[in-house]
């Protein structure tokens, strides 16, 4: 599944929640290209960290890292870069998982 692609979220509502998903492979670079979003990160130690970006700012996170975003204006678009390629139709490239699986993981 690796590989390289880009995807937007786009018109994200004030207070909109999203992801709140963890990859075991894929890394991602999410840039903030209108508006301000609040991230929401946690790792497999239970170690979390909550901050927020404005236009133009950028946050690498890697596999294994629980995150989640809420839009703090409305209208918000991210810009999504990652290491992985994805058919919907194709098992084989899916790696995103729910909270459940992560809480799995980090109780182990």
């Amino acid at each position: 599944i690796r590989g390289l692609r880009s995807y937007i979220v786009k018109n994200i509502p004030l207070n909109s929640i999203g992801a709140n998903e963890w990859h075991k492979v894929r890394n991602e670079i999410a840039i903030v290209v209108e508006g301000e979003i609040e991230w929401s990160l946690m790792d497999t130690n239970g170690h979390k960290k909550t901050f927020s970006l404005n236009e133009n700012q950028g946050i690498y996170i890697p596999n294994n890292i629980l995150h989640t975003y809420r839009a703090l204006q409305n209208n918000s678009l991210i810009l999504i870069i990652a290491n992985t390629l994805f058919d919907p139709k194709n098992a084989n490239t899916h790696d995103t998982y729910t909270i459940d699986t992560f809480n799995n993981v980090i109780q182990k």
